[in-house]
């Protein structure tokens, strides 16, 4: 009987690795194809100055005056630079995000909003249900958006300059706060959470006022900050992204 049931997990642990995908994945070791660029000239690029795998990484500089004031590329008026994928998220759908993330040397001390990944799409009204900042102390938080008051359910380790942080976010896509979550790794750790059962934050993840018009949200990697800042040109970068369906599949 031990031996039926123990064929019988492993059979199931097999099915389930099997039936894992991935459905967008992108190391730069190529171009950058699969992104919509939205930024200044020279304000995302392909580089081999550090990489988490392999030999590049995307380069996100971004300077106090990349808005579209200055630059038509710049889709808004706080200095940004953004990668965006194709659509990929659509209500209902069950995924894992993976991707790793460095702050150089030279990384300054945040003295306000500091976004550097979103998952986001139409109608684009306001501040994202998904995101990741650096906190005033710089520390990596998981904010939401205006409806749960902008809060921050999560707050990670403080930033180490030319250290690569690995995150994997899994997200239950959904406008029913019922059943919409989002649960975090940090680093290979799974992470507790505010808000919710110790790991896991069950809320609308998908809000149609916001960022779901039924067009499928995107993954977003980007460096976007307040314009009430004078840092002069900051660099992060940003490599390894996957999606997929199971945990092992997106981990860098």
């Amino acid at each position: 009987m031990r031996g039926i049931l123990c064929q019988t997990l492993l059979g199931f642990a097999l099915s389930s690795l099997s039936s894992a995908k991935v459905i967008f994945q992108d190391d730069f070791e190529g171009n950058l194809d699969q992104w919509k660029i939205q930024a200044c000239p020279g304000g995302v690029e392909v580089s081999t100055d550090s990489a988490r795998s392999g030999s590049h990484s995307a380069k996100f500089v971004v300077h106090d005056d990349d808005t579209n004031a200055t630059c038509p590329d710049s889709p808004t008026e706080n200095p940004r630079a953004q990668l965006s994928s194709k659509g990929l998220f659509s209500d209902g759908d069950d995924y894992f995000i993976g991707f790793s993330v460095m702050f150089p040397t030279g990384f300054p001390d945040i003295t306000d909003w500091f976004m550097f990944f979103e998952l986001y799409g139409p109608p684009y009204n306001g501040t994202p249900s998904m995101a990741l900042f650096v906190s005033q102390d710089n520390r990596i938080t998981f904010g939401r958006d205006a409806s749960y008051n902008r809060d921050t359910i999560w707050t990670g380790g403080e930033i180490v300059p030319g250290k690569w942080r690995d995150i994997v976010l899994h997200v239950k896509f959904s406008t029913d706060p019922a059943i919409g979550f989002v649960q975090i790794w940090e680093d290979g750790q799974r992470q507790q959470l505010v808000g919710g059962d110790g790991y896991t934050v069950f809320y609308r993840t998908l809000n149609p006022e916001l960022n779901y018009d039924g067009t499928p949200n995107a993954v977003i990697l980007n460096q976007y900050r307040s314009k009430d800042t004078r840092y002069g040109p900051v660099t992060v970068y940003h490599d390894a992204v996957k999606v997929g369906t199971s945990l092992e599949e997106v981990s860098p």
